[in-house]
């Protein structure tokens, strides 16, 4: 029986996946606002992530200059 790389990845323990992306204390002000407040992120090897908020500027703005 074979194991594909995506099987063998779903059945690691997720301190053992190597992080893809990793963002520590981000924070994004337009002006006086403060869109995003100490925004901490880790994907790892094999996860799918998405971003939920009110505000759809945000969200955008996570991973831009």
């Amino acid at each position: 029986m074979s194991v594909t790389t995506s099987e063998a990845i779903s059945t690691m323990a997720t301190e053992e996946r190597k992080p893809m992306i990793e963002c520590r204390d981000v924070h994004k002000y337009y002006a006086d606002y403060h869109a995003l407040r100490g925004i901490d992120l880790t994907i790892r090897e094999g996860e799918f992530s998405r971003f939920w908020g009110r505000r759809a500027a945000a969200r955008r703005r996570f991973c831009a200059p």
